[in-house]
């Protein structure tokens, strides 16, 4: 592929013409706010509700705005719990204070629509009008064309072992404008407390920030754009991903090539939890099961 046509499957930079005042608007604080309100959420490390919050709206968005126009904003400590998932798996989950969250709103809202264009076609997760049901029917139509050989592999901890180093990197080739990269950055290097003894350690990606469905996929976009441009039938919903072959030797030869790009990520395929398999012998992918000619969705109890 030619670079210019590179260029253009990379999508749009950010715009060069935003000031400090505009970025954190009263109407950018105010578009935020409203999905945190919606999405409700216990108070974080400074006992602060969303109601608590809500009463005090005016209040909280001026010291907010004073904060980030001075570049003297910082988050907040965060507190995590363990959740059990659907599957039986536990997961921890990071709570960040209701003022961390619309900051993180904000910085989604403007640095979704810098992102999104760039992102392929085979990516489906935590994308606006992309559906778990619309990566199974993607499977589907490979299976119906004949790619019976599947990669069905995990990423070990992908979010807990996202490099923020590397993932930076990926931000400032889009995002140039000092004040969201440093807020971006501040939120990484925050400091959370996990287990029960109450460990600190920086947030990272977190799972339970706003932000981290996206860096997740600003990070492994790399990893689509190496399989997709070796010709690989990737499907990938978050962290969640299967290739499909049609021969059995493609498929081992497509669980090394996404090794060897993971490894370059400083990533690594769970050991247990990968292998090659036959839409015959059937396997699991996002909450459904694929067997022969069928598939099913697997109970949540």
């Amino acid at each position: 592929m030619i670079r210019w046509q590179r260029w253009l499957r990379r999508g749009p930079h950010e715009p060069q013409d935003v000031d400090v005042p505009a970025l954190f608007s009263h109407a950018a604080l105010m578009r935020a706010w409203v999905q945190v309100r919606s999405n409700n959420g216990v108070a974080g490390s400074d006992r602060v509700s969303i109601q608590a919050f809500e009463r005090d709206l005016e209040a909280q968005f001026a010291r907010l705005q004073e904060e980030l126009i001075a570049g003297s904003y910082q988050p907040q400590r965060v507190t995590s719990i363990i959740v059990i998932q659907p599957n039986g798996k536990q997961r921890q989950l990071a709570i960040w204070t209701v003022r961390d969250r619309v900051v993180q709103r904000l910085l989604y809202d403007y640095l979704e629509p810098i992102f999104e264009p760039m992102f392929l076609e085979n990516s489906f997760g935590f994308r606006s009008g992309r559906r778990i049901t619309d990566a199974i029917e993607r499977v589907r139509l490979h299976r119906d064309n004949h790619l019976r050989w599947v990669v069905d592999a995990d990423i070990q901890k992908c979010f807990d072992n996202i490099r923020t180093d590397i993932l930076m990197r990926l931000v400032r080739q889009r995002v140039y404008h000092p004040a969201i990269l440093a807020l971006v950055e501040r939120f990484l290097k925050a400091q959370i407390l996990r287990g029960p003894e109450g460990r600190a350690e920086q947030a990272g990606v977190s799972q339970g920030s706003a932000l981290s469905p996206l860096l997740c996929n600003i990070y492994l976009h790399e990893f689509d754009r190496a399989l997709v441009d070796k010709g690989q039938h990737l499907v990938r919903y978050a962290d969640d991903w299967v290739i499909l072959c049609r021969r059995k030797q493609e498929a081992e030869a497509a669980l090394q090539l996404a090794s060897q790009v993971l490894r370059k990520l400083r990533l690594e395929i769970h050991p247990g939890k990968s292998g090659v398999v036959h839409f015959d012998e059937g396997f699991s992918f996002l909450g459904y099961f694929f067997v022969r000619g069928d598939i099913y969705r697997l109970s949540r109890q």
